[in-house]
């Protein structure tokens, strides 16, 4: 049926992601699906000029990037995953090593190491600060060494050992170590892979000036938004990201909701979150933003509805006038009007 509409010359294809279709039917109260809600649905969202979800076109080398992308972002939730998994067998059954190694250090290679060899409590106190010191410093340079082993051996000594089958605990942490390390592998590789097909391109470029703008994260950028130019405005751009929140109008009142739509690419709409927690850090304009935002709310969840809105406002305002435009990032919004100024004066 795709192939024959395509065929026709007055058909328009649009494909539309099933999760658009069921926020709509919350929008319009439908609590009951059938074919004839759906097709009310569907076309309410062409009403309301809804952008798809994936836009089908001939870049084929865009298309190739934006699935690497994807790949990306899923085996960094499966490796977040196993992470946890890992976490929290370590806090069960050898607790000094999660005092030890806060935070991230928990992941480091050195420490994988260390857990090949031992692993409870009792057989760190066994081996001793000189060879738990000797695994360390053979997997790093300077991150850890003898101050860190001591640590881990006068906190073995005061810690319980829990009655359990050690081998079923240790073949358990050796598959998540395993795990880990294969899907950190298969995602640097797909990352390598998929930025070096869009690192040539004028929107990377320009997107690469943006703190917190990394590979991952213009990659999923760049690859999701496509061309700019079919966008009429940046308020178009962050609804089809998802970040605007959604209207029902009944009579002549309008209704807002307090979510956004997520509707489009969550791929996209992931990265533009990334991107904004590291302007409401860095630039001064997105740090005042953070703060009057946050204070409405409570810590966690002020937390995260301010990085919302400066992903909101940074995709309507500052990358849909990069790219249409052409103009650089600037941190700071005085250099940014030097900059048109400049810009006008030369038009002039």
């Amino acid at each position: 049926m795709w192939d024959f509409l395509g065929k026709q010359p007055d058909v328009a294809r649009v494909l539309y992601n099933p999760r658009t279709t069921e926020h709509m039917g919350e929008v319009l109260s439908k609590k009951v699906r059938n074919e004839l809600v759906d097709a009310l649905l569907l076309a309410e969202q062409l009403r309301l000029g809804s952008t798809p979800e994936v836009l089908l076109q001939e870049d084929v080398t865009l298309l190739t990037a934006r699935y690497y992308s994807r790949a990306v972002r899923d085996l960094a939730q499966q490796i977040n995953r196993k992470k946890n998994q890992l976490r929290a067998l370590l806090r069960a059954y050898c607790a000094p090593l999660s005092h030890v190694f806060l935070g991230s250090k928990l992941h480091h290679p050195a420490v994988y190491a260390l857990l090949q060899e031992y692993l409870f409590p009792d057989e760190f106190v066994q081996a001793g600060a000189e060879a738990l010191a000797a695994i360390l410093t053979a997997h790093c340079r300077d991150a850890f060494g003898r101050a860190e082993a001591e640590q881990l051996v006068e906190a073995s000594r005061r810690a319980s050992t829990r009655p359990v089958g050690r081998d079923a605990i240790r073949h358990l942490l050796h598959g998540y170590i395993e795990d880990i390390t294969t899907f950190q592998q298969r995602k640097n590789f797909y990352l390598k892979t998929g930025y070096s097909l869009i690192e040539n391109r004028q929107q990377t470029k320009l997107l690469r000036t943006v703190k917190g703008a990394g590979p991952s994260n213009t990659l999923a950028l760049v690859s999701e938004i496509g061309d700019v130019s079919r966008f009429t405005s940046g308020e178009h751009l962050a609804s089809f990201l998802g970040l605007t929140t959604s209207k029902h109008i009944s009579g002549t009142t309008l209704y807002s909701s307090k979510r956004i739509t997520k509707q489009g690419s969550p791929n996209g709409r992931y990265a533009a979150v990334n991107v904004a927690q590291h302007l409401s850090r860095y630039v001064p304009r997105y740090q005042a933003m953070y703060q009057r935002i946050k204070g409405r709310k409570p810590p966690r969840k002020g937390h995260f509805i301010a990085l919302v809105a400066i992903a909101r406002d940074f995709v309507t305002n500052v990358l849909y006038d990069m790219w249409h435009y052409q103009r650089p990032f600037f941190i700071k919004d005085e250099d940014y009007r030097q900059y048109r100024r400049k810009q006008s004066r030369s038009a002039d």
